[in-house]
């Protein structure tokens, strides 16, 4: 599924060269799709709030 949405992601790419203009840009997009990581304090803490918000 992961190699379906990275095929799938490059031909957006692909036809949208002109808004995705820089290999910078470009290598942001696929980190920001693919990339691994963790979400920071903000993001945990909207979280919880919105958990205990919703939970009522």
């Amino acid at each position: 599924m992961e190699a379906q949405i990275k095929k799938e992601s490059e031909r957006i790419v692909n036809q949208n060269d002109r808004i995705i203009a820089s290999e910078r840009d470009r290598e942001m997009f696929f980190n920001a799709v693919f990339g691994i990581s963790n979400p920071n304090q903000d993001l945990i803490k909207a979280a919880k709030k919105y958990k205990s918000r919703t939970r009522q």
